[in-house]
């Protein structure tokens, strides 16, 4: 048996599709657009150094086995940034030895989301 050479996408569905792809837009700096092909309803997409990522209208099963992470520059002028916005870390910012860090907030739905700095 062949094993997978690489990770191709990442699918999640939510109820208000919108709502969250402005989350990951504003707040992420994801390059979502309205997309239709295939016998997909139209859906919201983009691709990130060559994962597919697409939000499908559908209920938000929010297993946490699950999470997206995204790299961050300066984890800490980030995390102030969201502040205004009422998004709050979920928890201290973790010190991975050696430099890197990470830090958890929620997405609309729920979702965790791991921001990592690798300074």
């Amino acid at each position: 048996m062949k094993t997978a050479t690489r990770l191709t996408g990442l699918i999640m569905t939510s109820p208000n599709p919108e709502r969250t792809v402005e989350f990951y837009r504003d707040v992420i700096g994801l390059p979502f657009e309205l997309n239709q092909h295939g016998t997909l309803p139209a859906h919201y997409e983009c691709d990130v150094d060559g994962v597919h990522f697409a939000i499908l209208k559908g209920d938000a099963v929010s297993s946490r086995n699950v999470t997206p992470s995204f790299e961050i520059e300066n984890l800490d002028a980030f995390l102030a940034a969201l502040e205004p916005r009422g998004i709050k870390p979920k928890h201290r910012v973790i010190e991975l030895g050696g430099g890197p860090r990470i830090s958890t907030i929620a997405d609309p739905d729920g979702n965790d989301v791991r921001l990592y700095s690798a300074t």
